[in-house]
């Protein structure tokens, strides 16, 4: 088995992208590219096979709201319409800061950026045009059951109760260096990452896309937190449109052995 774990920036140079090859129980680091370009990854994911996903730290989708909203601002320029929370937040923006706030010793609050309001917004429109690429023919569907998954890094730090903050730039290395160090004693000989281990540690682009990667594993085996997924039939056509962040199971070993 191969899964992908992209970190997608506005730029080619700040995106990086993670291959994860599954050989005799374990998940070895077969590759990084960094810098990243569209074509990169376009191939990379045609190379997978048909059952395998790519995980992107990078909002699928906006919220529906959102989409009304510009709709009548369209048909009526000069309709007054307030800002509401609806038009900042996709659901699974308020759904992930409650799940992980449940599942982390210390109950962390992490707030996804939001797509319609932040500069996230640049790398989700480059996004959009990968989707179409790599979906072809197929319908969207954005929540982590066909082709591209989205995946929050620093949430899944948080769920495995390692450093989620301040392990970005050239400052951050001594915690990247704790996160890599962790991750190991977590998954044990179920990952192999000792190939890239300089890379990983200099780099936080890289670091986040083998983050995407091992999330990405939690999404195919089904090893995710349990009240992390929509909840009924409604939830889960938003989260087709929307999209949708997989949330880990706290265990990681256990997210690496499940295959």
């Amino acid at each position: 088995m191969r899964l992908l774990g992209v970190d997608l920036a506005a730029a080619d140079d700040n995106t990086a992208m993670a291959v994860l090859d599954y050989r005799n129980s374990v998940w070895t680091l077969s590759e990084i590219c960094h810098p990243c370009a569209d074509e990169d990854i376009v191939k990379a994911v045609s190379r997978l096979p048909s059952n395998a996903l790519a995980g992107f730290d990078c909002p699928l989708g906006w919220p529906r709201e959102f989409g009304k909203f510009l709709a009548d601002h369209r048909g009526e320029a000069n309709r007054a319409i307030p800002v509401k929370v609806d038009l900042l937040r996709r659901l699974t923006d308020v759904r992930v800061p409650e799940v992980v706030e449940r599942n982390t010793p210390t109950s962390i609050r992490l707030h996804p950026l939001s797509v319609s309001s932040d500069r996230i917004a640049v790398p989700a429109l480059r996004m959009a045009g990968l989707e179409r690429q790599l979906l072809g023919p197929l319908a969207p569907d954005r929540s982590g059951e066909r082709v591209i998954v989205e995946v929050y890094p620093a949430a899944a730090l948080a769920l495995w109760n390692l450093p989620h903050r301040g392990y970005k730039g050239a400052k951050g290395q001594l915690i990247r260096d704790e996160i890599l160090r962790g991750l190991s004693e977590r998954a044990g000989a179920r990952l192999d990452i000792a190939n890239f281990q300089q890379k990983l540690s200099t780099n936080d682009h890289c670091l986040d896309a083998l983050l995407c990667a091992l999330v990405t594993v939690a999404t195919v085996t089904g090893r995710r937190v349990s009240d992390s997924v929509p909840r009924d039939q409604d939830e889960r056509h938003l989260a087709v449109e929307e999209g949708w962040i997989q949330l880990p199971a706290t265990d990681l070993a256990a997210v690496l052995g499940a295959v």
